[in-house]
């Protein structure tokens, strides 16, 4: 890869020169842990992209939603972080060929136009640009066309899409029942696995 640049620092955007050139980008693509709950900063600078009706993809987790919650308290704040979500990112407010999806396994940070990418610790929040964030930019042409037709793909294998809101929510409960299954499944299999590893022991102790 040729033409790529380490930045890092704190009070400013890593990624502020992909920023710059979505107002010439053919596409967007993002991928990212989170996004402001409180601030629009960011995402009035897609929505400004979207407004050229231009392909972008967004493709992020959702903190604090997880398979099952210790409380109630922790159910309210999964609630409301999804309720975020929801409104914030519904792609018809964002353009006409926009695409959003969540990736609950996702915590990977990238964000990049046909012309530059960035890769690195910051999200596409307003709040990275209060901390120290670090990252690379490259305008290789072939890397980014490679990111673009091989990574964003295999990152979308798994994601679900966005809905309307009385859907998503059907879709977020449906998967996180699957995952508190998985969970159930890990447990019983690590827990019998641990008898018969005792239950090893036991005998070999016995027998000699």
């Amino acid at each position: 890869m040729t033409d790529a640049e380490f930045v890092a620092g704190e009070e400013s955007l890593c990624f502020g020169d992909v920023l710059k050139d979505f107002a010439k980008a053919k596409y967007i693509n993002i991928l990212t842990f989170y996004i402001s709950e409180k601030q629009n900063i960011l995402l009035d600078a897609v929505k400004r992209a979207g407004a050229r009706d231009i392909p972008i993809k967004i493709i992020t987790n959702i903190p604090g939603r997880w398979p099952h919650y210790f409380n109630e308290n922790t159910k309210e704040v999964a609630r409301n972080k999804i309720d975020v979500y929801e409104r914030k990112l519904n792609p018809t407010s964002i353009g006409k060929l926009a695409s959003v999806f969540f990736k609950f396994n996702n915590h990977g940070k990238m964000i990049m136009t046909n012309n530059i990418i960035y890769w690195g610790s910051a999200n596409f929040s307003d709040e990275s640009k209060k901390n120290y964030e670090c990252g690379t930019l490259s305008r290789d042409k072939n890397f980014i066309e490679y990111v673009n037709s091989v990574i964003i793909p295999e990152v979308l294998e798994e994601p679900i899409s966005y809905y309307d809101i009385e859907y998503n929510v059907c879709v977020l409960s449906m998967y996180s029942a699957i995952a508190y299954l998985h969970n159930i499944h890990d447990e019983i299999h690590d827990a019998s696995y641990g008898c018969f590893e005792s239950y090893t022991i036991l005998t070999f102790i016995i027998i000699t």
